[in-house]
């Protein structure tokens, strides 16, 4: 993503060297931080219903003492069709991949503090794990407000995927020297922790200066 910001600046420019130096410090974190653990939520979600599964036919088997042959019939056809039901919900599951819509925002107070073509980088962070970015859009202050999506086609690096993450941080910052790494001066905003497969807007307000 970075890579194809950077094809866009002049080469040789100060925002080119900048952005460059940048991409690979990213790299050289990479390198040093261990490998993302997978996320086992699923897991936990396809064994949930085993145990309640079985526990209506153990009921319904206990009072059967009376029950004729036919009697009983319709409560295992019952019990199958039920167990086939279930995993009727997990593509569904499967095919919920992360794509975060952001609305970036600039406090009033503040408008007075930019330019209209600085730099903004609009940015997911994994809420526990490396504090690189997981994926980033970079806009201008005059771009805003403005909405853009957050998914894994805008990763900095394939290894690091905003899918390969169960929370995140979404934020936003308007770069005072024009570097994409964060500086004192710098006016940025943050979102609390909040699920990577939220399908809620996500609305972002740079609201203070970073000290």
């Amino acid at each position: 993503m970075w890579q194809s910001i950077a094809a866009e600046l002049e080469p040789g420019g100060e925002e080119a060297k900048n952005l460059g130096e940048l991409i690979a410090a990213a790299k050289q974190r990479l390198s040093e931080q261990p490998a993302p653990a997978p996320i086992t939520d699923v897991q936990s979600t396809t064994d949930a219903p085993v145990a309640p599964a079985d526990a209506p036919v153990t009921a319904a088997t206990a009072p059967v003492s009376t029950a004729t042959v036919a009697e009983t019939a319709p409560v295992t056809e019952t019990s199958a069709s039920a167990t086939q039901e279930t995993p009727v919900a997990q593509p569904i599951a499967a095919d919920n991949t992360p794509a975060l819509q952001v609305t970036v925002t600039l406090d009033p107070a503040l408008v007075a503090q930019t330019s209209p073509d600085q730099a903004v980088f609009v940015f997911a962070r994994a809420a526990n794990g490396p504090p690189m970015p997981l994926a980033a859009v970079r806009l201008t202050v005059k771009d805003l407000p403005q909405t853009v999506t957050l998914d894994d086609s805008s990763a900095l690096m394939p290894a690091l995927r905003l899918s390969a993450f169960s929370e995140v941080i979404v934020g936003a910052r308007i770069s005072a020297s024009g570097e994409a790494m964060p500086q004192t001066g710098d006016l940025e905003g943050e979102t609390a922790p909040l699920a990577a497969n939220t399908t809620a807007a996500v609305a972002v307000t740079i609201d203070r200066v970073r000290p």
